[in-house]
């Protein structure tokens, strides 16, 4: 799912400004990955972040570590 969904974020940042042009910027890796920008409107991110199905993830506890 967060392969898929990384994917997806990268094949649209492509074509923006974040990603076009060939500039160093903070927010891509020396890879060239974009981890910081969202290439969809904000209304897009709320739609998608309330449709979220946890049931698509395996969620984990860390138990804290005592010393």
């Amino acid at each position: 799912m967060i392969k898929k969904h990384n994917e997806l974020v990268q094949k649209h940042l492509k074509t923006t400004v974040f990603n076009a042009g060939g500039c160093k910027s903070y927010y891509l890796d020396a890879n060239g990955r974009n981890f910081a920008a969202w290439p969809w409107s904000l209304k897009k991110l709320k739609q998608r972040l309330k449709q979220m199905d946890l049931n698509d993830y395996q969620v984990t506890y860390q138990t804290e570590k005592t010393n």
